[in-house]
């Protein structure tokens, strides 16, 4: 497990706070003080050079098989926000949902999200009521 993976397990937040975690590029870690975790644009593999060419500006300082969390918020399509090669991994965890914008439903696997009551998309002006 990887030292980010372990200070996001152990933390404990504080009532009525947040702990912000960056997790590289333009990803971050957010662990509210009821436990819940949540990842936004985790971009955790190199999917992004094996597609296009293009290397990562950092190493990752977390591999998607040390991820626990609750939500894996994806805010567009781009590999770099919604890490085809990650998901497959992420979504091995029963308890993980996935929330996204509208065209991140396109670029899923079959499969590759988890069973369907796991992904929610929001677009805009929606909200999402997600238990």
């Amino acid at each position: 497990m990887s030292d980010l993976a372990r200070r996001i397990q152990e933390t404990r937040v504080d009532a009525g706070s947040l702990a912000i975690f960056w997790i590289s590029q333009a990803g971050f870690a957010y662990k509210t003080d009821g436990g819940t975790v949540i990842f936004i644009d985790a971009y955790l593999a190199d999917c992004v050079e094996r597609l296009h060419g293009f290397k990562r500006i950092m190493a990752t300082p977390i591999e998607a098989e040390d991820i626990q969390a609750d939500y894996i918020v994806s805010t567009h399509s781009h590999e770099d926000h919604f890490d085809v090669d990650a998901i497959p991994i992420l979504a091995q965890d029963p308890r993980t949902r996935f929330v996204g914008a509208p065209d991140c439903q396109g670029r899923t696997v079959p499969g590759s999200w988890g069973a369907r009551r796991q992904v929610f998309l929001v677009g805009r002006g929606q909200d999402a009521a997600i238990r």
